[in-house]
């Protein structure tokens, strides 16, 4: 059964009679829901909303929002929006969604109906804009299908699918993202990286040698970190990630494929860890 929200910039005095609410709680919205102005609004389901339509950078404003919904005990596995309106930038996206999910939430992206796909698609998927007045989100995760204007009210009104996981005030909290191990590696080939503040580490990767698949597992025991990895390809061009690695979260995957080498930085927090595993 498809849930209906209303998303409103400013709470509204008489909020509509739906099954959840979305609420702004950072970036560049005009205003931020303060939580008397959520727990006023009296339904079920709720959506936190982080607003990037222009600027900002993806992995502080990802752990500003993992630090929002940690600081509310919002239930891992839950959805984040991520608001971009016409912006079109993947790489933000791809990092937001990456830091966000390594701290146990999903990201929803948000934007008109003629832009948003040509970002990349995050972990819990779009909501595209397209108020055609038919409240059925179709393939997505939801589906903004009718605006203020249009309804002459001072809210917005999406449909969103049973599917989604939407942060249920009224149930237990949904299971934590899981880390799969992976399996029948080949356990002679696996690496073990201490990394340490201020040190770069670089490395052939495993699998350009004895061939198979190679997963690298970044994790931290007792403090926050913030990992910097370079994958580079066989002609040398590199691909830069940051990722937060929290000591309360699932530690953070990255397939290396077919690669040739790996640089590994930390560049925030006192230690983390990292392990390839060739299977």
């Amino acid at each position: 059964m498809t849930r209906i929200m209303f998303d409103a910039a400013y709470p509204p005095a008489n909020p509509p009679a739906v099954d959840a609410v979305a609420f702004y709680i950072g970036g560049n919205t005009p205003h931020v829901w303060s939580d008397a102005q959520i727990a006023h609004v009296p339904v079920r389901y709720r959506l936190p909303i982080f607003t990037r339509s222009v600027g900002g950078d993806p992995t502080a404003d990802a752990n500003a929002a993992a630090h929002w919904c940690r600081s509310h005990a919002q239930p891992k596995g839950t959805l984040v929006m991520l608001d971009f309106e016409t912006r079109q930038d993947t790489g933000y996206v791809h990092v937001f969604d990456a830091v966000l999910l390594a701290a146990g939430w999903r990201t929803v992206l948000y934007g008109s109906a003629s832009y948003v796909y040509a970002n990349a698609r995050p972990s819990g998927g779009y909501c595209p804009a397209r108020w055609d007045g038919n409240p059925d989100p179709g393939h997505d995760t939801m589906k903004q299908y009718a605006g203020d204007v249009q309804l002459r009210r001072p809210w917005d009104l999406s449909a969103v699918s049973d599917s989604a996981p939407l942060w249920d005030t009224h149930s237990p909290a949904p299971t934590p993202i899981p880390t799969p191990v992976p399996a029948n590696r080949s356990k002679e080939n696996d690496m073990h990286i201490d990394l340490k503040s201020g040190e770069a580490h670089v490395f052939t990767n495993p699998t350009a040698v004895v061939g198979g698949t190679s997963t690298l597992v970044l994790s931290s025991d007792f403090q926050d970190a913030s990992v910097r990895v370079a994958i580079f390809d066989q002609q040398g061009n590199p691909a830069v990630t940051t990722h937060a690695v929290l000591p309360h979260a699932p530690a953070v995957r990255v397939e290396l494929g077919g690669c040739n080498k790996v640089s590994l930085e930390l560049t925030a927090g006192s230690t983390a860890a990292a392990d390839v595993y060739v299977h």
